[in-house]
């Protein structure tokens, strides 16, 4: 069987991954799908860059993608999603080349994307396999499963985080990749890591220079400190403002350098245990040891402004706004995500971090305003509550937007839902959310559109129908709608095409029949 080259992901190779995911039953693969179905999916995921490996005849036989959005959750600025990762069944005993695609993707990431410091993966249970590779490729799992879906977990890896510690010279992403993954423990393989202070996390890699420990800082991704078993320690204390070096080992020398923003602050010969609190203005710190060719540079500030405190939600009476996330909740029953003028639609399923850098303001009247500056159009919404039933939400955008989307997550399960032309009542009663999972591909919406128009209904009202309550909304203008999972997505209909804003919106709370 001949062996798997990896090489970048060509607009060329749509239709060759699409019968690789055929063979497979896998993502589009599990129903009638063509390569324009894949480039709709890669155009709307907002696809980065892939990965292929193929065999000397050409055969696409494995495949890899990094995204800025996965099925249910949104990466921060620093993260992507590694997603779609697919081997042939054919060729599953040869996994251990899997190493190179990995090396391939983080060489990518440190030349084209260097803000880019954790890899983010969603795994279903039953894909035994793929959760032990994220094992073997030095994931680590913080939470467990998506809430409300056991069976999906979510693993991080901040190898990306851990390449920005080496010069771009150093010889470190050359070394075979398979000597430095970690060993897959079946037992572990979905037991969440042991998180401390809530902020940082430990794993363990083989490394030139020996085996390794190194200490990772979940909200930016970065490595604080590395730990080589028998040799030495060094990095930054989980305070982030001291330096400190231990040697357990030989004694030997090694420099410490702090950098300001015009220089260089203060440099030290170390020779014994070692702790420098940061010099004021310190923006880097770098650290080598004398003899193993490498430098390591720490990046205590990117690490601080990542722990910045959320900002304060703002109340109405009877709904909140997040300027975080850009969620807009009414109750614990619905959240009104923040709109999109353009694919990909940065909303997550269940795990809406969206973490736009968002100006808000608040008015005395019952009004929230909202402002967002994205891929050069502006986008303006105010929340009105008119009194404690009616809420009124109106979305402008600078310029015309290509597909605007409005979305709203249940957060409630078992909602129906009644999709009307006119009025709900003369409409269809919809499945209810989070009771039907045997969707053929959870993403939202990047299939449904590209291939599914069956699936969407126009409509200027729709009704949602709680255990306890009912709300009705009211659309200024004809919206195509489909529900899925728990998202209730909405498109301006193609009648509407041109319009620079979404239609307005009335969400009235309705008394229970």
């Amino acid at each position: 069987m001949a062996g798997i080259q990896y090489r970048l992901y060509e607009d060329r190779d749509a239709e060759s991954i699409m019968e690789l995911f055929c063979r497979n039953r896998f993502y589009l693969g599990k129903r009638t799908a063509d390569a324009d179905d894949f480039r709709y999916a890669w155009r709307a995921r907002g696809g980065l860059f892939g990965i292929v490996g193929e065999t000397g005849e050409g055969r696409i036989v494995s495949y890899l993608a990094v995204y800025p959005t996965g099925d249910r959750i949104v990466c921060q600025p620093h993260q992507v999603v590694m997603g779609g990762l697919l081997v042939d069944r054919d060729y599953r005993l040869q996994l251990y080349s899997m190493p190179e695609m990995y090396r391939l993707m983080l060489l990518e990431i440190r030349k084209h994307y260097p803000e880019i410091t954790t890899l983010v993966s969603e795994v279903d249970d039953y894909r035994r396999q793929s959760l032990l590779i994220q094992r073997y490729l030095g994931s680590v799992m913080l939470n467990g499963t998506v809430p409300c879906e056991p069976h999906i977990y979510i693993f991080y890896n901040f190898m990306p985080g851990f390449t920005r510690l080496f010069d771009p010279s150093s010889e470190i992403l050359s070394t075979p990749m398979m000597s430095m993954l970690c060993r897959a423990d079946k037992k572990r393989a979905v037991v969440p890591d042991p998180v401390r202070n809530g902020l940082f996390v430990e794993n363990t890699f083989q490394l030139p220079y020996g085996k390794a420990c190194l200490t990772c800082h979940i909200p930016s991704g970065l490595t604080t400190s590395i730990a080589v078993q028998d040799h030495w320690a060094f990095g930054l204390e989980d305070s982030l403002d001291t330096a400190f070096f231990r040697f357990m080992g030989p004694a030997g020398r090694a420099t410490a350098v702090f950098y300001g923003e015009s220089g260089i602050l203060l440099t030290e010969n170390i020779t014994e245990n070692w702790s420098r609190h940061l010099p004021e203005g310190t923006r880097k710190v770098y650290i080598r040891i004398e003899g193993i060719g490498d430098s390591f540079w720490f990046d205590p500030v990117t690490m601080q402004r990542a722990q910045q405190p959320k900002r304060a939600c703002i109340n109405l009476e009877n709904s909140v706004f997040d300027p975080d996330t850009g969620l807009f909740s009414v109750g614990d029953r619905f959240s009104v995500a923040w709109p999109f003028a353009d694919m990909p639609y940065r909303v997550g399923m269940l795990q809406p971090e969206r973490f736009p850098a968002m100006e808000t303001v608040c008015r005395e009247n019952g009004c929230i305003t909202a402002r967002l500056s994205e891929h050069g159009t502006e986008m303006l919404r105010t929340y009105t509550e008119e009194n404690d039933r009616l809420i009124r939400i109106e979305t402008r955008y600078s310029a015309a937007a290509p597909h605007p989307m409005f979305l709203i997550h249940i957060r409630k399960p078992g909602m129906r839902c009644i999709f009307g032309p006119d009025e709900p009542e003369t409409g269809e009663i919809l499945l209810d959310t989070g009771r039907d999972l045997d969707f053929a591909s959870p993403e939202i919406p990047y299939v449904l559109l590209g291939s599914r128009k069956d699936e969407l209904r126009t409509v200027r009202a729709i009704q949602m129908i709680f255990e306890d309550e009912v709300y009705l909304l009211r659309f200024s203008r004809p919206v195509d709608a489909f529900l899925q999972f728990d998202c209730l997505c909405m498109f301006p209909s193609d009648g509407a095409d041109g319009q620079a804003d979404l239609p307005e919106i009335l969400i009235e709370r309705l008394e229970k029949a």
